[in-house]
């Protein structure tokens, strides 16, 4: 019974207990969501506040290992967005200084992904990054969902990228995958047109996650099992990055260094997400800096 612990106990995490409905046990939960939203992040930017109204947080450059940077004092590198309750109050602390003025958020498109192609060089991810008219994030989505291309929403694609094709790529497999994935659907609240996800792959045939426990083997009619089917297909049709990703944590383990892609050179003990995480990570932080850095150049330029 996947309601029961491996001891036979009855579950009681919070998947579990919001999806019995109950008024009190739903406003607990809110209770708990807002405390954290007010002990994790509000307080700590109105603790930042200085005499001028204005917060200044410390970016590093030096403190990470995969070379990326760092925020402090606060942190504004991990304004959650999961929950979009909780995002939008948190996005609220931050105005512009005056009216005439507005906050503007600038993005690559996919660069992740296009650094995890310059990297390990697997024919089929470079076809998606050389076609505009392509979208990787899209196609996990409706092949993860079983919705078709042309339904896929915006959050059902947000649940693909950040629950399957990174973890995927950064070393994860299907058990933790099928969690996290089952998780986001009543976390963003997906829907496949007006029809609420589960509902939806219920009518697929998926009624319920699965035990997702490595000694049971996934049962038919799991998500676990349909997850599981499609780790097996991505890793035979991404065949090139699979066997990168083998030799790359081999040759590690021979040397005990690597070097990524900007030049810098990382040597230690660690583990084979790591390893597969801070090649794409670093370089792709590298970019950002290094494009930063080409606009102030040039405005100095122009202004003189």
């Amino acid at each position: 019974d996947e309601n029961k612990t491996k001891t036979g106990r009855y579950r009681a995490d919070e998947t579990i207990l919001t999806g019995l409905n109950v008024p009190f046990v739903n406003d607990l939960f809110k209770i708990f969501k807002l405390k954290k939203l007010q002990g994790t992040y509000l307080d700590g930017v109105f603790r930042e506040l200085t005499s001028d109204g204005f917060i200044h947080p410390s970016y590093n450059l030096n403190t990470v290992e995969t070379f990326r940077s760092s925020s402090g004092n606060p942190n504004l590198q991990n304004i959650p967005i999961r929950d979009p309750e909780i995002g939008e109050l948190i996005r609220k602390c931050f105005i512009p200084r005056s009216s005439d003025r507005v906050l503007l958020e600038v993005d690559y498109g996919a660069l992740e992904w296009k650094i995890a192609c310059c990297f390990w060089q697997d024919p089929k991810m470079l076809s998606y990054a050389h076609d505009p008219t392509t979208d990787i994030h899209r196609d996990m989505a409706a092949r993860c969902y079983k919705v078709d291309p042309d339904l896929v929403n915006k959050d059902v694609r947000y649940c693909a990228k950040n629950g399957y094709v990174f973890p995927k790529i950064y070393g994860s497999y299907y058990l933790k995958i099928a969690q996290n994935m089952w998780t986001m659907i009543d976390d963003k609240k997906l829907t496949v047109g007006d029809l609420p996800m589960k509902k939806h792959l219920k009518k697929q045939g998926i009624k319920s996650l699965g035990l997702c426990d490595q000694q049971v083997r996934p049962r038919a009619g799991t998500f676990e099992n349909h997850i599981k089917k499609i780790e097996d297909w991505f890793e035979q049709e991404f065949a090139v990055l699979t066997a990168n990703k083998k030799t790359w944590i081999d040759d590690y383990r021979k040397r005990g260094w690597f070097q990524m892609m900007t030049g810098f050179k990382i040597r230690g003990i660690y583990g084979a997400n790591f390893l597969l995480n801070a090649p794409i990570q670093g370089p792709g932080f590298h970019c950002l800096l290094w494009s930063l850095n080409q606009i102030v150049l040039r405005e100095l330029r122009k202004y003189k």
